[in-house]
């Protein structure tokens, strides 16, 4: 093989075939996975952290459920939806998260993975951690892929994925551990990779770095732009401490939430606009709590297992980068979450499937969203795969890949990815560049993002398997910051 350690066979590439590989471990992914081997299909899963422990996914806590027998109407969600979303939703995909969000939670349900109880009781003396220790999903997700027989590969990192003329036919990585090259050969590709930030302190999604994102771009995928920020705060006295931990260790519950209403607030940004006067106070940032018009409607009546909000004055930018969910990724040309590149499809955060418009109208929509789109993904890829042949990659590409995967571990000379990382945080996270948009401040960090691009992205260099691992983070990042700055043309919003 071409990279590190050329004459070592342990360095020899590990192959596998399958009908269906999925990237991304977290919901979006499990489903799609559940949906494809059901079918029939050979499925493996890769992933670069650790099935049901990446991503979002182990911190979500609400579940959006529509249904029709509690009252809900779909004239009314849409009308939610589009008010709080400035009319940018894509109906197409909201329509499908009205059809299938109840299946799915049945599913969860089924599985255990959600909680039906209404809240915890401090009083019980059961500490949260016992409370919850059979629901984790953590432990459950790859439990149940592996009992239905999906193949989970962990701590790979997946660079480029393959092509046979303008077909997609698997994807390329290392192993993070021994930087031993993977190479898998598909029918289709899933991407489940999640959305992305820039390693801010606060939201605990440093591994999500718009790694779908890039990789669908170089194989020739459409990506959605970064127009509408993100709302995930954190305090100022601990940023890092996100949910001010003590001594539990961290079991979210999931439970069921309403959708969106016509009526007051989504959860949006708009409270930074007053930082010039003050810190807001946190009940800004939170929809308000909306009234049940039927008692026994469970939906709402959760409870979150966070002992505490952070500490010090609410501050933005916990998740800097991450755009509202469902609007950034991978853009979709039909209902079926695939990509335009034959082969390829992507659900959950990796697809722009614009479901929440400018704005998150409503809690529970990114996790059930993921849900059920992994489910559609898997069926729309099974489909496919079952009428097409397995083609190989073009082996002079896949060399050529790897040699220009393993390049920055051979670089004598270059820039520490753990900088470029930091510059580019100190670039984009300040209030006035990532929230309060004006042109001339965004055109200036628009200058420092392509100088960056242009000098910065292929000179880094790896010293070990974890920095090689950082050089595509950090280049995953360069990539998709740059349509955050670039806002020559603003959909749904305006220069201040």
């Amino acid at each position: 093989m071409v990279g590190p350690d050329m004459d070592n066979k342990t360095n020899t590439p590990s192959h596998f075939e399958c009908d269906i590989l999925i990237i991304g471990g977290g919901m979006a992914g499990f489903f799609a996975a559940v949906q494809a081997i059901e079918k029939g299909q050979n499925v493996i899963m890769v992933d670069k952290g650790t099935v049901g422990r990446s991503g979002f996914t182990p911190w979500a806590n609400t579940f959006c459920v529509f249904d029709e027998s509690l009252g809900d109407e779909s004239e009314s969600w849409i009308a939610g939806v589009q008010s709080k979303g400035e009319y940018l939703v894509n109906l197409d995909y909201f329509q499908m998260l009205m059809d299938d969000s109840l299946a799915r939670y049945n599913q969860l349900l089924k599985w255990n993975i959600v909680d039906t109880r209404l809240e915890w009781e401090k009083e019980s003396g059961i500490s949260p951690y016992k409370y919850l220790k059979g629901h984790d999903r953590r432990i459950l997700l790859p439990a149940i892929l592996k009992k239905l027989g999906v193949k989970l590969i962990q701590r790979v990192m997946i660079t480029n994925l393959l092509k046979n003329d303008d077909r997609v036919v698997g994807a390329l990585g290392f192993h993070m551990e021994n930087t031993v090259a993977y190479i898998f050969n598909a029918k289709a590709t899933i991407l489940c990779t999640g959305a992305g930030g820039y390693k801010a302190p606060g939201y605990p999604i440093h591994n999500c770095t718009f790694d779908g994102d890039a990789i669908a771009y170089h194989a020739g995928a459409s990506i959605a732009g970064k127009d509408f920020m993100d709302f995930h705060f954190t305090g100022d006295a601990s940023p890092w401490n996100v949910f001010e931990m003590e001594d539990e260790v961290f079991v979210n519950r999931i439970y069921p939430t309403r959708g969106p209403s016509i009526d007051g607030e989504g959860i949006g940004i708009y409270p930074i606009f007053e930082i010039h006067n003050e810190a807001p106070p946190l009940k800004t940032f939170m929809p308000e709590e909306q009234n049940l018009d039927n008692p026994t409607d469970p939906r709402s009546k959760g409870k979150s297992l966070m002992p505490k909000m952070p500490s010090g004055n609410i501050v933005m930018g916990a998740a800097t980068g991450l755009g509202v969910h469902k609007s950034e990724g991978v853009w979709p040309v039909d209902k079926n979450c695939f990509s335009g590149i034959v082969g390829l499809f992507a659900a959950g955060d990796a697809l722009a499937s614009m479901i929440c418009g400018a704005s998150y109208p409503t809690t529970g929509m990114g996790l059930a969203g993921s849900a059920v789109q992994g489910f559609r993904a898997g069926e729309a890829a099974t489909a496919f795969a079952v009428q097409t042949d397995l083609l190989k990659p073009i082996n002079e590409l896949v060399d050529l890949n790897l040699k220009q995967m393993f390049s920055p571990l051979q670089c004598n000379r270059g820039f520490n990815p753990r900088w470029v990382n930091q510059i580019l945080l100190n670039t984009m996270a300040p209030y006035y560049i990532l929230l309060v948009m004006h042109k001339d401040r965004l055109e200036s960090a628009l200058k420092q993002i392509e100088f960056m691009q242009e000098n910065f992205s292929n000179r880094m260099k790896a010293n070990d398997h974890h920095e090689l691992r950082l050089v595509f983070e950090t280049r995953n990042m360069l990539l998709t910051c740059r349509p955050s700055s670039d806002q020559s043309i603003l959909e749904g919003g305006s220069w201040v």
